[in-house]
């Protein structure tokens, strides 16, 4: 049984316990060649679980290991290798099981669900230009295969809804047919005419009373105000019609009407 041991040396200011790695090779044989693997054959150093080669690992990189002067490998793979077990054949790790890291890793970067090719392929509809025309508007909602019926307040929230459900679906991992986009904007735009015609019918309905309420309660005012004025204004008419009678008085009594009149 063969034994390389590897021991770090002191580092000035700093006592570090001496650590020992050893390397054990199987029981050899006369007629058998050395189970030492290849210099150009990549292994993995047990401490920082980066790979070199065999020179460069037996050499002063396994020193300034231990001496924690190089970088140790990032958690996230670290965690993804398996715990050495100081035998040769966890501490020379051959490349294809490096290749087996690499490919969980890419499987890891990879897990979400991919979109169909057709629809990654598909453009985004930009947001609606208020200041186009209700003609060009109307031919945006033909191209779309739309409804053009309605207000122009109608047509802007229509195809707005539809921009927001096409733009939803491409970023969906399950997007659906166009033809399930318009049937779920038909039913949107059902449930907005309903609401509307609602709203207008109580609005009516409102506006009605409101008259009405407003009609009697002028008739109101109006009839409290002339009983709470009628005594004044009963003054005022008795005192217009009694200075209408002294006027006339005072004209038959004149002198010069008199001589007039004869």
């Amino acid at each position: 049984m063969n034994i390389i041991d590897l021991t770090d040396s002191a580092d000035s200011g700093n006592e570090l316990k001496q650590q020992r790695l050893s390397i054990i090779s199987g029981e050899g044989r006369s007629s058998s060649p050395t189970t030492v693997p290849h210099s150009e054959t990549l292994v993995e150093c047990p401490v920082c679980a980066q790979f070199m080669t065999i020179e460069e690992l037996q050499g002063s990189h396994i020193d300034r290991c231990l001496r924690g002067e190089t970088k140790t490998i990032k958690p996230s793979m670290a965690s993804k290798r398996q715990p050495t077990t100081g035998n040769i054949s966890t501490f020379f790790s051959p490349r294809k099981r490096r290749k087996q890291e690499e490919k969980v890793q890419e499987d890891d970067d990879s897990s979400y669900q991919l979109q169909p090719t057709s629809m990654a392929q598909k453009q985004r509809i930009p947001n609606l230009d208020t200041m186009i025309t209700t003609n060009k508007l109307k031919e945006k909602l033909i191209s779309y295969n739309l409804p053009t019926g309605g207000t122009r307040q109608q047509l802007e929230a229509r195809i707005r809804e539809y921009i927001n459900l096409y733009n939803a679906n491409l970023d969906s991992l399950n997007p659906v047919d166009q033809r399930v986009l318009i049937g779920r904007l038909n039913k949107w735009d059902s449930l907005m005419n309903q609401r509307s015609t609602q709203n207008h019918s109580h609005s009516e309905g409102e506006d009605e009373e409101k008259s009405d309420e407003t009609l009697k309660k002028s008739t109101k005012e109006l009839k409290d105000w002339r009983i709470k004025y009628n005594s004044t204004y009963a003054e005022l008419i008795k005192k217009a019609r009694n200075s209408m009678k002294t006027s006339k008085e005072k004209t038959s009594d004149d002198p010069a009407n008199n001589g007039t009149n004869k």
